[in-house]
């Protein structure tokens, strides 16, 4: 095996694979990165058996072969080795031998016969979605995934495909978000499936990383096989498990009808949220939503966002609304209400209440794609 790339590609590749791996004292051989030169193609492959990560480095490929390094070991070294060509060569002894520009180095390893196949996905039907709003509607909804483990099917995003239109869904019992964007191109059908937020975290990421590559339009491919979906863009791929079980009906606890409907800037009520919230309760997080009517003139009207705390104090602010139908008040964690505040990209929010006892519902003034609900706190 050998073959020359250059520093800027390949320290890209491993930065890409590199959280794939997994320590495992059974299989010691997860920690580490394959590097596979076969058809001209130099891929790097991570996996720890739960997601598989491939990417395609380009390079110059003077003999095939495979073999396998730790992939944290070899991503740092790259990672501070000169912007200049780097020459990877294996050896009899099973080393690997790194060298550029007056670096030499050799790195023991892993035969590459005894490294986990990465599943291969049947990609006969797809689904086409363009990468930059699959990746801002991935991030409006996975701060709400539940993080306890007791219901693992809560620890996913749901994914509903529907005609041309897929729509994300995450909860935790506390607060929904739900997302709806349209999609180029559906051949999955009508389906529903669970993705574990590990996976779409490591998503986000390593498209964070691929930011230079993303274009207006750019697209990626969603495959979805028995247990297993598979993402799609450029030069990487992603293979992850599914989560097994049903994702809780959660459209039956959105309300349909309200008492308040509150309309106002979401950068004045932003503002008035954070200066109020340095005087909740430690562990609380409770702040007293107020929606007063103005009958005369509804413009007029106002929400009163106050907080109060035995050892601190307390604080008002108000926030000038176009409000209709009567005056309510709601507590709500204020951590919650700010996360799914900073997803709302109009300038103007709605806010629709029943009473105290019923959730929040939040969207945009003038947008159906995002919804996002908070449980209350109950005094």
């Amino acid at each position: 095996m050998k073959f020359t790339c250059t520093q800027e590609n390949l320290n890209q590749g491993f930065q890409i694979v590199q959280h794939a791996t997994s320590k495992n004292l059974n299989l010691p051989i997860l920690n580490n990165v394959l590097i596979n030169l076969k058809e001209n193609e130099i891929k790097l492959l991570t996996t720890n058996l739960d997601i598989g990560i491939s990417y395609t480095v380009r390079g110059k490929i003077e003999k095939e072969g495979s073999f396998t390094v730790n992939a944290k070991l070899i991503s740092d070294y790259v990672n501070l080795l000169p912007k200049e060509n780097i020459d990877v060569e294996l050896d009899n002894k099973e080393q690997l031998h790194v060298k550029c520009s007056g670096h030499q180095t050799k790195i023991k390893g892993l035969n590459a016969a005894d490294y986990p196949l990465i599943p291969e996905l049947n990609k006969k039907n797809k689904a086409i979605i363009t990468v930059e709003l699959f990746r801002e509607a991935l991030n409006s909804v996975l701060f709400a995934v539940s993080k306890n483990e007791n219901r693992p099917e809560l620890n996913g995003i749901l994914f509903k495909f529907v005609n041309n239109q897929l729509v994300l869904a995450a909860t935790d019992s506390y607060r929904l978000a739900e997302r709806k964007i349209n999609i180029k191109q559906n051949g999955l059908g009508s389906v529903n499936v669970i993705v574990p937020s590990k996976t779409l975290q490591e998503l986000v990421r390593v498209l964070s990383i691929l930011k230079s590559n993303i274009k207006e339009g750019s697209e990626m491919e969603i495959y979805l096989s028995e247990g297993q979906i598979l993402f799609i863009f450029d030069n990487f791929e992603l293979v992850s498990r599914l989560i097994e079980g049903n994702y809780p009906d959660y459209e039956q606890i959105i309300p349909v009808k309200f008492n308040t409907q509150v309309i106002c800037s979401v950068s004045d009520l932003l503002k008035n949220i954070k200066t109020v919230s340095l005087f909740v309760k430690e562990n609380i997080n409770d702040i007293n939503l107020q929606f007063q009517v103005n009958n005369d003139d509804p413009l007029k009207s106002a929400v009163h966002i106050r907080a109060a705390n035995e050892q601190l104090g307390e604080s008002d602010a108000t926030t000038n609304a176009n409000i209709t139908g009567m005056d309510n008040n709601i507590v709500v964690n204020y951590v919650y209400l700010l996360e799914g505040l900073n997803n709302i990209k109009t300038e103007e929010v709605k806010l629709e209440i029943i009473d105290n006892l019923s959730p929040i519902v939040i969207r945009s003034a003038n947008q159906d794609q995002y919804l996002y609900i908070v449980m209350p706190i109950r005094q």
